[in-house]
């Protein structure tokens, strides 16, 4: 008998959950999430608009009987993920390029 932990996306804009997901561990799904986050991609909605999502656990489900048992609970925020970027005005990287050649 396995127990199978499902997941899912909550999007506020529409709120509503998207289709869910199967991972082993807690850890397992918010590494997932992680990297979609973080993922640049011009078909990555999730990384272009990344405060509007959350990781929420819905529950486990015995792949032998079919029962599926909750509770489910918020996991993560997207802000919470979200790596930010360097960003460099031009007289950073002047001043950087200075430090090198001396």
């Amino acid at each position: 008998m396995a127990q199978k932990r499902l997941y899912a996306l909550f999007d506020k804009q529409i709120n509503s959950y998207l289709n869910p997901l199967v991972f082993t561990t807690d850890g397992e799904a918010i590494r997932w999430f992680t990297t979609i986050v973080n993922q640049r991609n011009d078909n990555n909605s999730i990384y272009s608009h990344f405060q509007d999502y959350s990781l929420h656990m819905l529950g486990t489900l015995d792949d032998q009987t079919g029962e599926f048992t909750g509770p489910s609970r918020r996991l993560i925020e997207g802000i919470a993920v979200k790596e930010t970027e360097q960003q460099y005005t031009l007289e950073d990287l002047f001043a950087k390029l200075q430090e090198r050649s001396n």
